[in-house]
C-alpha cells in the first residue's frame, strides 16, 4: 500500500476540496497517474544528482597555460546550484502529479490538468459509456491503463490515462453513475 500522498486512488478523500464544489456535493473519487508515469523523470534526476559526481574532478583538473580554471569555492558554488536545480527538478515533478487529479463527486466528473491550468466538467448523469483498456505488454505487467468516459455533455469524452487497476477505476465510476441514475437525478 501507498502512503497517504503517493496513492492514486482514493475512496472518499478527506480534506480534499476544489473550487466550484456545491455544498451539498462530495468526492467520492481522486484518482492520480501511475506513480510508475514519474519513473523517467526520476531516473534523469538520478543523473542529475550523480553528474556532479564525474563532472567535478573533471573539472578540478581543467587548465589553461597550466593554471587551474576553477577553484574550490567556484567548484563548490557550480556543486550547490547544480543540487539546487535537481531538487527542484524533483519537486516541479512531483507537483505537478500530486495535482493533476481527476475527481468524481455525487454530481460531476471534475477534470484537473497541467497544474491547475486546465479543468473540465460534466454532470455525472450525462455519463453515457465508461471503457478501461490496457496497452502492452508493459501495461498488462503493471496493471495500468486508460479509462474513457463518454457524455453527452459540451466536453464529449474523458480520458484518463496511465492508471493503476483500470478496471477497478471503471467499476467504482459505473457503480456511482449507476447509483446516481437508480436515485432519480436524470
Amino acid at each position: 500500500m501507498a502512503i497517504g500522498i503517493f496513492k492514486t486512488f482514493i475512496k472518499r478523500p478527506a480534506n480534499t476540496d476544489y473550487q466550484g464544489r456545491d455544498s451539498d456535493e462530495t468526492i467520492e473519487i481522486l484518482l492520480r497517474k501511475s506513480l510508475y508515469t514519474l519513473f523517467p523523470k526520476f531516473l534523469m534526476a538520478f543523473f542529475l544528482f550523480v553528474a556532479p559526481l564525474f563532472l567535478i574532478p573533471f573539472l578540478a583538473k581543467a587548465t589553461v597555460y597550466k593554471v587551474h580554471i576553477f577553484d574550490g569555492p567556484s567548484l563548490f558554488i557550480f556543486a550547490l546550484f547544480f543540487y539546487l536545480f535537481a531538487v527542484g527538478f524533483v519537486f516541479e515533478v512531483f507537483l505537478y502529479w500530486y495535482f493533476e487529479v481527476f475527481l468524481v463527486t455525487s454530481k460531476k466528473i471534475v477534470d484537473i490538468n497541467k497544474g491547475c491550468r486546465s479543468i473540465s466538467e460534466t454532470p455525472i448523469i450525462n455519463i453515457q459509456d465508461i471503457n478501461s483498456k490496457i496497452h502492452g505488454s508493459i501495461g498488462e505487467i503493471l496493471n495500468i491503463g486508460s479509462i474513457f468516459i463518454q457524455t453527452a455533455g459540451k466536453t464529449t469524452e474523458f480520458e484518463i490515462n496511465m492508471i493503476d487497476n483500470p478496471s477497478v477505476v471503471r467499476d467504482a465510476i459505473s457503480d456511482l453513475v449507476t447509483k446516481e441514475k437508480r436515485n432519480g437525478h436524470i
